[in-house]
């Protein structure tokens, strides 16, 4: 996890109170959900007596302990959560529960992002009105009860209560107290040592397009075993024997192999938003079908350091290779794509390959990327847009300018054209030619510096866009991600772009509504190196 950091604002409001109740704190994002309980109870005025938890549409956050009656799997750890990965844009919201029996739910609302003030403590309250309820007295209409036998003295249960709980003045607020408690808390930085970093997952596996995708390979693994070992005398026949099995429902039959059961567990698990869903649902695969290689990702996606992530993808990599044969490996290659029932090995080896170079294995991530790139010729996964700037990155100009050659330098798009002035500036300098093709991407896609100058400030963003618009921000931000770290390790090309970027960035915005061309795509084949992930989770600070 990226150390890389901002200041979430949050409004704190406990519900069910009239007026409402609530406390504005600014917070670390990377906090874990475990601190920020820390932070509520003492911001409210609450004892932290009872037993909490966090909510989150279908998800909880709770400490995992015994004494608490929580096992793994029932929920999410709080202490392993951490609060960027929850509240991931302005709006974000989710609630907290204190005290069970009284039911005090608070509503946590993300309100906007800051950057850290020089020398400021943080946690910090910086709002707030009205005094926190007392401890155990029943709830939020028991506490409205009480409010209203204190305000009237012929209420019957006026004695009553204020002998029980004493004098109460609903309206005390002191910001001053409420920061020197707060400033008893110390939020530890993510210590990259313990914690490696990994890399951003590639697409939300939950979205439509991924969706989308997985349903139209569902379709052509079912096409694909009902054609083997047919054999057809004409494109007619072929088409008639596919209308044939169209009408006759053997498409949509239910899954009935051990190897399909477990597919259908995997696409469960991609839509899963529970992480420990996801996982078991994986493990029931594998269970089912040992060779079900898209567990094998799953898997390494959760896994709890980038070493049981690599771990886990070698040994889908090697379980795959065992199960599709040496023999089609070498038959077969520059067309491994169309074959539908290798892609989850592809897919499995191109995560292999994209976390060997974010720990530093670099010439075997290489090997890998271009290894795929022989079996699928065609790039369906959009590979070559990560080696180009691996070449880049390492200096390896002249294999760089080989996918230039290999794949063209048409393609419109900053993913491409962006490297291309990196590789024209790396063999040429400031030549026309470079200045050339960097003129043109600014122009493609004003969006760029700002993407750079957010990946500079805050780190690479949780998840990455699973489609893009061309000259859109999504494309930028793609762009960025994959190329980036060469920019920065060629001598002399961001002070170059910069220079070359000053008079063309400052465009009239009608300008850039007017023609602008527009793709919409969907990355590796139709969201085919899909790492699941949270719909919601895109940050921007």
């Amino acid at each position: 996890m990226t150390t890389n950091s901002c200041i979430y604002q949050l409004k704190i409001t406990l519900k069910g109170t009239r007026p409402p109740i609530w406390r504005r704190v600014q917070v670390p994002d990377y906090m874990t959900l475990q601190d920020l309980h820390e932070v509520i109870q003492r911001a409210m005025g609450w004892a932290n007596v009872h037993l909490w938890t966090f909510e989150k549409k279908d998800l909880r956050y709770e400490v995992m302990d015994e004494d608490n009656g929580v096992e793994a799997g029932e929920a999410e750890d709080a202490a392993k959560t951490r609060l960027r990965d929850v509240l991931v844009k302005p709006g974000s919201r989710m609630t907290y529960v204190y005290d069970f029996g009284d039911d005090w739910r608070h509503e946590v609302l993300l309100e906007r992002t800051l950057s850290p003030a020089e020398g400021q403590h943080y946690p910090l309250c910086v709002a707030g009105k009205r005094a926190c309820p007392p401890e155990d007295i029943g709830g939020p209409y028991r506490f409205q009860r009480y409010l209203s036998a204190l305000r009237d003295p012929q209420d019957p249960e006026h004695e009553a209560m204020l002998e029980y709980w004493g004098s109460f003045d609903p309206d005390a607020f002191d910001l001053d107290d409420v920061n020197e408690e707060l400033r008893a808390i110390e939020i530890p930085r993510p210590d990259p040592t313990e914690e490696p970093m990994t890399p951003p997952r590639r697409t939300r596996a939950g979205s439509e397009a991924w969706r989308a995708f997985r349903a139209t390979e569902r379709l052509f693994r079912r096409l694909a075993d009902e054609i083997e070992g047919q054999e057809f005398d004409s494109l007619e026949e072929l088409n008639a024997y596919l209308q044939a099995l169209a009408n006759s429902g053997v498409l949509d039959r239910p899954a009935d192999t051990p190897a399909e059961r477990a597919q259908e567990l995997v696409d469960r698990a991609w839509d899963e938003s529970s992480p420990a869903k996801r996982v078991r649902l994986a493990k029931e695969a594998l269970a089912l079908w040992p060779a079900c290689l898209d567990a094998y990702s799953i898997l390494a996606s959760e896994a709890a350091d980038m070493d049981e992530a690599l771990r886990l993808l070698r040994e889908g990599v090697r379980v795959g290779e065992e199960d599709i044969g040496r023999e089609m490996l070498e038959e077969q290659a520059g067309h491994f794509w169309s074959l539908v029932k290798t892609r989850p090995y592809m897919r499995v080896r191109y995560h292999l390959a994209l976390g060997l170079w974010a720990v530093g294995h670099h010439d075997e991530a290489m090997e890998h990327a271009e290894a795929l790139l022989r079996l699928d010729i065609r790039d369906h996964m959009g590979i070559r847009f990560d080696l180009v700037n691996w070449y880049l990155a390492l200096q390896q100009t002249a294999q760089a300018g080989g996918l230039f050659t290999r794949f063209g330098e048409e393609d419109p798009s900053c993913l491409w054209q962006w490297p291309r002035a990196l590789w024209l500036f790396q063999r040429e300098g400031d030549s026309p030619r470079a200045r050339q093709v960097l003129a043109e991407v600014a122009r493609a896609n004003p969006h760029l510096p700002l993407a750079v100058v957010r990946f500079a400030l805050h780190g690479p963003p949780v998840v990455l866009p699973d489609s893009y618009d061309l000259g859109g921000p999504e494309e930028a931000e793609l762009a960025v991600y994959r190329g980036l770290l060469a920019w920065m390790l060629t001598p002399g090309a961001l002070g170059w772009w910069a220079k070359q970027l000053s008079p063309l960035v400052v465009r009239d915005p009608a300008d850039l509504r007017r023609g602008r061309q527009r793709r919409r795509t969907t990355l590796g084949g139709g969201g085919g190196t899909g790492l699941n992930s949270d719909p919601e989770r895109k940050k921007e600070c």
